[in-house]
């Protein structure tokens, strides 16, 4: 009888022992990834960023995310874009005219585009135009014709 006392105060010990040993997701810290998306504004339909770094940094943390994570901050910032656009299109020529990373695809609107500081950016079949000052005369014209924007990148994949 001792035997078996010993026994069963030995097995709840060790099962004791163990169920302290279990992961406790409360107690866990999250990622320090996270990407605050507080600082971030819709201006005109378009994710609008303090400055250059500001956007900069935020595509470097959202690089570091997850699929869940990434989920989570694009619903948080309650914005359409062209991600998920993209992800339930069935045109393949939008899908090519935006061959970019899944980072850069969430920070544009359906359109493209995205603002820093006074600046629009628009993504366009490979190319980033910058329009300087706001300007969304000049925005629509250079959609109209491309060919006119003065300050224009080819974007490297």
């Amino acid at each position: 009888m001792k035997t078996y006392i010993k026994l069963l105060i030995s097995l709840t010990i060790f099962a004791a022992f163990f169920q302290s040993c279990k992961k406790n997701e409360d107690v866990i810290p999250k990622k320090s990834s996270s990407v605050d998306s507080n600082k971030i504004a819709v201006v005109n339909g378009r994710l609008h960023f303090k400055d250059r770094a500001h956007l900069e940094g935020t595509y470097h943390k959202l690089t570091s995310l997850d699929n869940k994570e990434l989920e989570i901050w694009k619903n948080n910032l309650a914005f359409s874009n062209l991600a998920d656009n993209i992800a339930t299109s069935t045109d393949p020529a939008l899908i090519s005219r935006y061959d970019l990373p899944m980072e850069i695809l969430c920070v544009l609107n359906v359109k493209g585009e995205v603002q820093y500081g006074d600046t629009i950016v628009w993504y366009n079949n490979g190319t980033k135009h910058f329009i300087p000052k706001r300007d969304e005369s000049l925005l629509k014209e250079v959609k109209q014709n491309p060919s006119i924007s003065k300050i224009k990148v080819d974007v490297v994949k």
